[in-house]
């Protein structure tokens, strides 16, 4: 998402990044975590699909990528970034499509003699995107930092994890501003979740159209005092923000908080020495799930 600075885009603009169709309005909050794989529903959706047909967006995406890349040659460093950028995130959405859409997504890769990923399972292809990867110095100044001596697996399940959430709540830190332009002069009133032990508030805003934008109050409190780069100073506010983030979470999504339970193995000690096969109670579980949530976020941003 790219909020531009200085200037709140109109609430409609938004739709395709936080906005809900429900009943005879619009409902539209702040980004949240949710299951990889699951896209919004088709209905959902539909109101967002214009009347463009496909020749007239494929001639619209041409142009500017087109002007992007010339730029890119011509040494402009901004847009070399910005086209490193777009390539990779339709990469990425495009895995994510054929995931969500297999069978059909099959028929399409089938006509193409190659297809675009991250990565492949051919050695000799591995082997020369490492030695690119080396010479690129790739991610050893991003905002989590990368190199080939880490001992971290990005694809551990916490690391994935924490790197979903603190995404989300980077993604907040350009978004939330923009809902608060267009909460003025709206009316409110107030709802309460509660995470197990955490109780959380929030503002519903009802605008004078139907339209609904709902704040959680910590959102409010913790986006305005986060600042980067992640440092053992502010990183205590960070993990706060990435904590409620993934505790929404698994309140929202019950079977994903299961399957976080189910990477706590282990029993209780016994004073004989013996082994307990009982597993540990669900708060002791989720208590450790959360700290392995912690050190993740912790090893990836190299915070000690």
């Amino acid at each position: 998402m790219n909020v531009n600075q200085g200037r709140v885009p109109e609430l409609s603009a938004l739709r395709r990044w936080c906005g809900e169709r429900r009943d005879n309005g619009w409902f539209y909050q702040p980004f949240y975590l949710r299951p990889e794989g699951t896209p919004k529903s088709a209905e959902a959706i539909a109101p967002s699909v214009d009347k463009r047909t496909l020749a007239e967006l494929e001639d619209e995406i041409q142009a500017p990528i087109q002007q992007l890349l010339f730029r890119a040659y011509a040494g402009d460093a901004s847009a070399q970034h910005k086209f490193a950028r777009v390539v990779s995130g339709a990469v990425q959405a495009l895995g994510r499509l054929a995931t969500s859409r297999g069978a059909e997504m099959k028929a399409v890769a089938e006509t193409f003699s190659d297809w675009p990923v991250m990565l492949s399972l051919n050695p000799q292809r591995i082997r020369r995107a490492k030695q690119q990867l080396e010479q690129l110095r790739v991610g050893s100044k991003g905002p989590l930092p990368t190199h080939s001596r880490q001992k971290l697996d990005p694809q551990g399940f916490w690391t994935e994890l924490a790197t979903r959430a603190l995404k989300v709540v980077r993604s907040n830190l350009y978004l939330l501003p923009a809902l608060r332009e267009h909460t003025r002069g709206a009316k409110k009133s107030r709802a309460t979740r509660k995470f197990w032990n955490t109780t959380v508030n929030a503002t519903i805003y009802t605008r004078s159209n139907g339209d609904k934008i709902i704040i959680a109050d910590w959102l409010k409190v913790l986006c305005p005092a986060l600042s980067e780069p992640i440092t053992a100073a502010n990183f205590p506010h960070w993990w706060k923000a990435v904590k409620l983030t993934v505790l929404d979470y698994w309140k929202m999504y019950l079977p994903e908080y299961e399957k976080a339970l189910g990477q706590i193995r282990g029993g209780r000690p016994r004073l004989d020495g013996k082994k307990d096969d009982r597993r540990y109670k669900e708060d002791r579980r989720r208590n450790l799930a959360i700290r392995s949530i912690r050190q993740a976020l912790a090893s990836l941003t190299g915070v000690r």
